[in-house]
């Protein structure tokens, strides 16, 4: 077992949201929340813009499986800005307030998805330039040290 100390949430395993915080349907309702929040008029237009499949979808919003994958809760955050605290809890507000941080996110967010679009050539070959970009930034800021 784990816990979610931010969130006073203790679950079965690491991977899963089997958690025990009275009523777990109430996560369904909330997920339901969202995509209504959201603006999409269906499940299936949803879970597309979520890249996974509409059973998968179908069966979280529906109460049709015991646990969500905690990565489908960390999607919700990083693409729409949710509060992951209010899916699990129902505390707080829905969306959290963005910042220069959760900017940042998406931009990542948006730019893995674009390089898992290219040929494995070219993935390979944008990885070796962003890390000698770091690497040179980081000799700049003499944050390595000589060896």
């Amino acid at each position: 077992m784990f816990i979610l100390s931010q969130y006073n949430v203790q679950c079965q395993a690491k991977n899963t949201l089997n958690c025990h915080i009275g009523n777990i349907i109430l996560i369904y309702k909330r997920i339901k929340h969202v995509r209504e929040a959201l603006n999409f008029s269906s499940q299936k237009d949803f879970s597309e813009a979520l890249s996974m499949p509409s059973r998968t979808y179908q069966s979280y919003e529906q109460a049709k499986v015991k646990d969500i994958p905690h990565t489908f809760l960390e999607k919700l955050n990083l693409r729409y800005n949710i509060s992951i605290e209010w899916l699990i809890t129902g505390e707080g507000e829905m969306f959290l307030k963005k910042n220069r941080n959760n900017e940042e996110k998406d931009y990542i967010e948006l730019t893995k998805q674009y390089l898992e679009l290219l040929p494995y050539k070219q993935q390979e070959y944008y990885y070796h330039k962003i890390k000698s970009d770091v690497l040179e930034i980081e000799i700049k800021e003499n944050t390595i040290i000589n060896t």
